[in-house]
């Protein structure tokens, strides 16, 4: 004779996988209004307020999307934002003034709250490939062999030279 537990026990997982499909086929995307009719070019989350980086800008929302603010004035307010990276609180922002045209590094420890202004390490000499965090280093690539590296959030910059850029893909 089979024992009740086991009997039970293979009645209940039927029900339980069709409870959770049931609740997963329910599941769906919803749309984001979009800040100030901007395309997205890239979204991230640090802790709870979300950035969106524009061809005219970088925005923040703290209402998950329904209205956003923009993050800069002057000549970054309408900048094209080529990078953008979140880890925890940290926000790294790659952006191009609209009044110079050149590239700069936007820091920021506090979700946004508050910026720092780096100067882009190697610019005028080098051609940008992308920037990594971890919330406390920062590795910013190049073409080429040479990788800039930060222990200090882009206080200061060293050069990592390397045989092959590819280690650092």
């Amino acid at each position: 004779p089979k024992s009740t537990t086991s009997s039970m026990k293979l009645t209940t997982k039927p029900y339980l996988i069709h409870l959770i499909s049931a609740h997963l086929a329910f599941a769906q995307w919803q749309p984001i209004n979009s800040p100030s009719g901007a395309q997205f070019l890239d979204l991230v989350q640090s802790e709870s307020r979300i950035f969106a980086s524009t061809y005219s800008g970088l925005f923040y929302s703290d209402d998950n999307g329904t209205s956003w603010t923009n993050a800069f004035g002057g000549g970054y307010e309408r900048g094209f934002v080529s990078t953008l990276r979140a880890v925890g609180s940290v926000v790294i922002c790659r952006i191009r003034s609209r009044e110079t045209d050149e590239y700069s590094v936007f820091i920021s420890e506090n979700s946004g709250d508050d910026w720092r202004e780096r100067s882009e390490p190697g610019s005028g000499s080098s051609i940008f490939r992308d920037v990594h965090c971890n919330g406390e280093a920062i590795v910013y690539l190049v073409a080429g062999t040479v990788v800039f590296v930060s222990s200090d959030l882009g206080e200061t910059w060293g050069v990592e030279n390397t045989t092959t850029s590819q280690n650092f893909r």
